[in-house]
């Protein structure tokens, strides 16, 4: 975005009546031999006394009129960020580092700026460069951490942090507190755990980071040997019954993440002997333990996803950047001539509905979760929704429909050939089946300590050949982020034949 600047004579008329106005210009304006100095010290006085917008105009008026100085396009971009005026503070502030680029504490607010829009590579490339000006820039040190941790980059957040706690932010509790959740993200829970006793010793009463603790100090313990479950309530007995429970499912999936297999089965057998009636456990458990299984039980997806109905898309899309539903919508739509009937297989909370969902169609969602049926039925885009296993349902559907569309599903169906089969025989001539898949390239089919299963791009496309279906196009995507980083996948858009 370009900046229009005033032309000089209009620069001038708005000094007259500024000047009239207040008295404090007019004796600026004699002190000064350029106006334009003169402007730049009032519009300082004006931010300082918080009024960042009209301190922005004055700055404006400065700089028309000497545009060569760095110094008031920098404090213009400074009062318009200020203001939220953050995509006209970013090009104002590269236009000082376009007259100077050796102002390292510019590169840092033209960071931060970047950081407040959103924009990580460009945060990045600011910050780093503030860093090469002056490596003892603390702050664009931090900045650069924080959007490391965002942007999932946990080995380089946890780099900066320490670095930063190193100087004279060894006092600063939320640096502790960020480089310890950096940490427990890498799988280094000891380590977390020193960093997040340092917070609370600083912050005692800060209680995200006190559950925090209280959680990878517990896997930490787990790790280290044989801990009765239940020694987590006594080791804090701040904790809700709701928190440690909270805590030790967590725990229980982290640890088989992370690939602490024996510590992870023995927590989970204490959590299914206080609880048999868990299916979600039950299941991960025989994950656990190898057991040879060809799909996820209904029993687990339905107890995992009613559970996870509340914050599903604040988790999966927020957090996990999940954006695969909207990747192989638009993947569909390229391919697609005419579909009149569509099925969402396991649809969720619908957030593929609006993105489906045309005049002239017909939509139909499926789930085995009523809780993800419920917030799907808020979207108000299906016409219908239905509570079925997804094989179950298609068993006696015959070419109805044009499409069958199932983002994030074959990850719990495992074995492929009889959903395929009844896929084709739901569809009609030269219907769709669109689907994702999280991808292996070591097994035809794997499944992973997450529960779900991934497969071969080949198998799955010989599969689907053998099922009566034609390949239309694959994508590889990255599916979400997972415990050690993004997960690899892949688009796929199949036509019967």
């Amino acid at each position: 975005m370009g900046i229009e600047l005033p032309g000089v004579p209009e620069v001038e008329g708005a000094i007259a009546i500024w000047r009239a106005g207040d008295a404090r210009l007019a004796t600026l304006l004699e002190r000064y031999e350029s106006a334009a100095d003169a402007l730049r010290h009032y519009g300082l006085i004006l931010w300082d006394q918080g009024k960042p917008e009209t301190a922005a105009q004055v700055f404006t008026g400065a700089v028309a009129l000497v545009p060569q100085d760095a110094r008031i396009w920098t404090d213009l971009a400074g009062a318009l960020n200020a203001s939220g005026q953050l995509h006209q503070a970013a090009a104002c502030m590269e236009e000082a580092l376009f007259r100077d680029k050796m102002q390292a504490d510019g590169w840092l607010r033209l960071g931060s700026i970047r950081s407040a829009l959103d924009d990580a590579s460009g945060a990045e490339q600011a910050l780093t460069t503030a860093l090469a000006l002056d490596p003892g820039l603390t702050d664009a040190r931090l900045s650069l951490g924080l959007v490391f941790f965002h942007g999932k980059r946990f080995g380089e957040a946890a780099g900066h942090f320490r670095a930063v706690l190193e100087t004279e932010a060894a006092n600063n509790p939320a640096i502790h507190a960020c480089y310890g959740q950096a940490l427990s993200h890498l799988g280094d829970f000891s380590g977390a755990a020193a960093a997040l006793k340092i917070s609370i010793a600083l912050e005692p009463h800060n209680r995200v980071v006190a559950l925090k603790l209280a959680e990878v100090q517990f896997i930490a313990d787990l790790i280290a040997g044989p801990v009765d479950a239940a020694a987590l309530g006594s080791a804090d007995p701040m904790l809700t019954p709701t928190e440690a429970a909270t805590i030790e499912r967590r725990a229980f999936h982290l640890l088989g993440a992370f690939g602490h297999t024996d510590a992870a089965l023995r927590l989970g057998a204490a959590r299914l002997a206080a609880t048999p009636n868990d299916a979600e456990c039950a299941y991960l458990l025989d994950v656990l333990r190898g057991e040879a299984l060809q799909r996820s039980p209904d029993a687990y997806v339905t107890a995992f996803f009613d559970k996870f109905a509340e914050d599903f898309d604040k988790q999966l899309v927020g957090v996990l950047h999940y954006t695969a539903f909207q990747q192989l919508a638009a993947l569909v739509e390229t391919h697609a001539a005419r579909l009149d009937r569509i099925l969402d297989l396991g649809c969720g909370t619908g957030l593929a509905g609006p993105l489906l969902a045309k005049p002239g169609r017909r939509l139909v969602g499926l789930d085995l979760s009523p809780g993800m049926l419920d917030k799907a039925q808020a979207r108000a885009c299906y016409d219908t929704l239905i509570a079925a296993e997804a094989g179950a349902y298609l068993a006696d559907k015959t070419a109805a429909f044009d499409l069958v569309f199932a983002a994030d599903v074959l990850i719990y169906v495992g074995a492929l050939d009889a959903l395929l089969v009844r896929v084709a025989n739901a569809l009609t001539p030269c219907g769709l089946f669109a689907f994702t898949i999280e991808t292996s390239d070591e097994a035809d089919l794997a499944l992973l300590p997450s529960g779900r299963f991934a497969h071969r791009l080949g198998h799955v496309l010989a599969l689907a050949a053998a099922s009566g279906f034609a390949v239309v196009a694959t994508e590889a995507i990255q599916i979400r982020y997972e415990t050690h980083g993004f997960v690899a996948g892949e688009l796929v858009v199949l036509r019967k034949v």
